[in-house]
């Protein structure tokens, strides 16, 4: 054989075997440093931090939880502070449960049952978090190929049928090209370049959402080994999906995928330009995606709520999380506590057949005591667990008005926005937790206070309600309707302090002047200002 032939065969089968055995080592370093920072995070307090869409699943499935609401209990804030999710359909799934509260006992109290055994069980739990991490995060949509038409050129199928086998074509061209072999491999492999980006440019991203689909039907098919765990139900359903897309798996088992380790992908984005694999099992898959839509829908929720349920159970440890308990009628826990406040004052609540009306200055305590009580409600309800010592509810819908934004593109003023939002919740057949936060307090006195009154009068003729206002005047109109309850203040040493504890009836303090006093403002208008205050209270 020529020499001059021989060695650049030999440098090639060289380069071939260097990718395969620098390939091998990468991936399984990868899994060892995967392992070690799953062991070492379950159950501790740490972030994952991704910067992808999350609503995707909830978009196709849809939910209970309305915009504003997950705006006022800045539920996204949770999702960035409490992120132990190892995937991108468990994100996907964890998002769609903050925004689909479960009515159903027996739904919430099997959820309750399997963080139990997750809980118990740390190790098996790590080892199925393991396989789903393996999965990992990525931002080509799997969900979005589900719901698109996608075609391909007739004529770039033909190329790259005919340019995939690079092998056959070395070997002829050593056999027929001698003198010219190396030109021949060049112009070889620049047309498989070309081919290559040529297919990426017309998929669009769509090629890395087959891939990804890929790995989770090996994710899929990997997590029937735990039919014994805690999530042997779900395992049931993938075994029997499985096998409904069993020829969509082997058609797509063995690509070479994406990992997110720039080495490897280094090593097969090289591998893919010789052999156009890739490109060749997205224009096979391309025609499995409407025919196995549903199996593939329904494989992406399983392993999501999956991925979904260890995280929270994580958290649960991380946070010494309680169970929720759930009861016919009313709600009522001890020492709720909110999730975004650190060392956050711990604080009751009381209802059963009947509402709350609380008052209190600004800073006083009181949106942040309606977020407390409405995101235990929500996590309750989604997750069945709670920040809490105690936490018993019915399953109720939540509704909130707390942080209304004036609608300045629709023209619609502060006031009207509101009204709108509070007839839609007077409107509701069905019973709602009602959380609001100073009630038309886009309108003069008067007329807020009438309003509020008589609204708020309406409204618990068939919801519960926790209102929180600085009008006083609503604490003697409701008294027949609402239970009173305040957040109050003092001065010390010329500092005005919050305990941020709630207390029995209605404020009896007022803290405008004493603001004003501790700021030196001129002596005459605080002594003006109290003078027409003894007045009003006349």
């Amino acid at each position: 054989m020529d020499e001059n032939i021989l060695g650049p065969i030999i440098l090639i089968i060289f380069f071939i075997g260097f990718l395969i055995v620098n390939n091998y080592i990468q991936e399984r370093n990868s899994k060892i440093r995967l392992w070690n920072e799953i062991d070492e995070n379950f159950g501790e307090n740490y972030i994952e931090k991704y910067n992808f869409s999350k609503d995707e699943l909830y978009k196709v499935l849809g939910g209970n939880v309305d915009d504003l609401l997950y705006s006022d209990l800045l539920l996204d804030t949770f999702l960035e502070n409490y992120n132990h999710i190892k995937s991108t359909p468990g994100m996907h799934y964890f998002y769609y449960s903050l925004r689909n509260l479960k009515k159903d006992i027996n739904i919430l109290e099997k959820i309750k049952d399997k963080r139990k055994r997750l809980i118990e069980n740390i190790e098996d739990t790590k080892d199925i978090q393991f396989e789903i991490a393996k999965l990992g995060v990525f931002k080509d949509s799997i969900l979005e190929l589900l719901f698109e038409d996608i075609e391909i050129d007739n004529g770039m199928k033909k190329l790259t049928y005919i340019f995939s086998f690079t092998l056959v074509y070395i070997i002829v061209g050593f056999l027929l090209f001698r003198e010219y072999f190396i030109i021949f491999i060049f112009v070889l492999l620049a047309g498989n370049y070309y081919i290559y980006k040529q297919f990426n440019k017309m998929t669009y991203g769509k090629l890395n959402g087959i891939l990804n689909l890929q790995k989770l039907l090996i994710l899929s098919k990997n997590l029937e080994e735990y039919n014994d765990s805690a999530f042997s139900e779900e395992i049931y359903q993938l075994e029997i999906l499985n096998k409904d897309v069993k020829s969509l798996y082997k058609m797509l088992n063995g690509v070479n995928i994406s990992t997110g380790n720039i080495e490897i992908d280094f090593a097969e984005t090289y591998k893919n330009i010789l052999f156009l694999s890739e490109g060749r099992r997205f224009i096979k898959a391309s025609k499995y995606l409407k025919l196995y839509n549903k199996e593939i829908l329904e494989i992406y929720k399983i392993i999501g709520s999956i991925d979904s349920e260890i995280a929270i159970a994580s958290i649960t440890i991380a946070n010494d999380l309680k169970d929720a308990n759930f009861i016919d009628s009313g709600v009522n826990g001890k020492a709720l506590r909110n999730p975004y406040i650190e060392n956050s004052i711990e604080n009751d609540l009381e209802i059963y057949n009947n509402s709350i009306l609380l008052t209190g200055s600004n800073a006083s305590g009181k949106s942040t005591y309606l977020r407390t009580v409405g995101i235990n409600l929500v996590l309750a309800q989604s997750f069945g667990v709670v920040f809490a010592e105690r936490f018993n509810t019915e399953l109720i819908d939540v509704r909130s008005a707390i942080s209304i934004s004036d609608s300045i593109l629709e023209n619609r003023s502060y006031f009207m926005t509101e009204a709108q939002v509070i007839k839609s919740i007077l409107e509701s057949d069905r019973k709602q937790f009602v959380l609001l936060d100073e009630i038309f307090r886009g309108t003069n006195t008067i007329d807020r206070v009438s309003v509020a009154t008589s609204t708020l009068k309406y409204m618990v003729k068939n919801n519960i309600v926790i209102a929180a206002t600085h009008d006083i005047e609503l604490t003697e109109n409701l008294k027949n309707d609402y239970l009173n309850y305040h957040f109050e203040e003092e001065i010390i040493d010329d500092d005005l302090v919050f305990d941020y504890k709630i207390k029995n009836g209605p404020v009896s303090s007022r803290n405008a002047t004493m603001i004003l006093k501790t700021l030196d403002y001129p002596k005459d208008i605080i002594k003006e200002a109290e003078e027409i205050a003894s007045i009003l209270e006349k």
